[in-house]
């Protein structure tokens, strides 16, 4: 299944799977590049059509640099389901019970969410303000130097955020929830 996809534009595209392939589309047709891995990646970021990211399960993290992709050091091996990078020296990753952040050089354990809740979803409005959701209606706010919990209202699992502002955005969990 596909499980990670990301546009770069109309004739730049990329996805994953949940058996380690990652898909290129070049403006007429999917096809699949070099595989990395086959195990479960599960969340892609394209900076460009140049270099981008992707993650999945036991802390695998792959950076692509012009025409293949590179194991990089995962500080974790837990399960990595969303990637938002807010430039090549500036990202982030979300996963079970933890988000990581990179500096450029490396990834590095940045915060650990609450009752160790799987982070689902992250959505960086700017390098010092972002939103993570996840499991148990699990709502976070970065601010420039901590991640803190946010009351959601819900109990409910969420999986997927997306910002437009810094103040205004959704987030899409179980049940059909919006919130």
């Amino acid at each position: 299944a596909i499980v990670g996809l990301d546009m770069v534009d109309d004739s730049n595209g990329w996805a994953v799977t949940n058996r380690g392939q990652i898909l290129y589309y070049n403006g007429e047709a999917w096809q699949q590049v070099a595989q990395p891995t086959n195990g479960w990646l599960s969340a892609i970021q394209m900076l460009n059509a140049d270099e981008g990211w992707v993650a999945g399960e036991g802390g695998r993290i792959y950076h692509y640099i012009g025409d293949n992709w590179q194991d990089v050091s995962s500080p974790t091996g837990s399960w990595l389901s969303a990637i938002d990078m807010v430039s090549p020296d500036n990202g982030w990753i979300a996963g079970g019970g933890l988000i990581l952040h990179w500096d450029g050089n490396a990834w590095e354990m940045h915060t650990q969410a609450p009752n160790h809740a799987w982070v689902r979803g992250i959505d960086m409005v700017a390098a010092d303000d972002g939103w993570a959701v996840g499991t148990g209606g699990l709502v976070m706010h970065y601010d420039g130097n901590a991640w803190t919990q946010v009351d959601s209202g819900t109990g409910l699992d969420l999986y997927a955020v997306c910002m437009v502002d810094s103040e205004n955005g959704w987030a899409v969990g179980s049940s059909g929830l919006i919130l």
